[in-house]
């Protein structure tokens, strides 16, 4: 409400003022650098909140070596690259126990490549699992961000609109200035 009035100060002096003024006995009139610097000056004196950051960025100063060496291994770990190369490795591992002409290191059931397999994996589970925690994380500060962004949005749109109801009302009072000194000027 406060920055209501201020406005409306504003807007009647601008405007009002000026108008009364110019009215028969006055012949000055504000210049429009005038009016516009009056009006840059209120509004810089909006109310605004604290200011709002890309997350991406947020997010990357954050960051520590475990929680990129984290979103590194989910990246390579869920690629196409990586399932292709990985299956040309164990099919070369196969054909290459299967076929060797001199000595089988790893014999039919493949239990050395099941055990590189199991290893594989027990590291890389948690590592998924620490990057999908850490992306969690960033889509609620993302969520929250969003929200400061709505919210200041909407505290410039009820500025704009108590901004605006103030013009109508020095507006109102200007038609009526006016009618009554045209109605003064008619009948004297």
């Amino acid at each position: 409400m406060q920055s209501h009035a201020a406005w409306k100060r504003l807007t009647e002096t601008i405007f009002l003022s000026p108008v009364v003024d110019y009215l028969p006995a006055s012949k000055t009139v504000p210049t429009p650098k005038a009016i516009l610097g009056d009006i840059a000056g209120a509004a810089g004196k909006l109310p605004y909140s604290k200011e709002v950051r890309d997350v991406n960025e947020i997010e990357v100063e954050r960051l520590t070596f475990g929680q990129r060496a984290a979103d590194r291994v989910a990246a390579i770990g869920g690629s196409w690259w990586f399932i292709g190369t990985q299956s040309a490795i164990l099919l070369g591992w196969a054909w290459l126990n299967l076929m060797a002409w001199t000595e089988h290191w790893d014999p039919y059931p493949f239990i050395l490549m099941n055990l590189f397999l199991s290893l594989q994996a027990a590291y890389t589970a948690p590592m998924l699992m620490m990057s999908q925690n850490r992306l969690a994380a960033r889509d609620r500060l993302e969520a929250h961000n969003d929200y400061e962004i709505n919210r200041k949005a909407e505290e410039e749109v009820r500025a704009v609109l108590d901004h605006l109801s103030a013009q109508d009302e020095a507006l109102t009072k200007i038609v009526e200035t006016l009618a009554t000194r045209m109605n003064g000027t008619a009948q004297g």
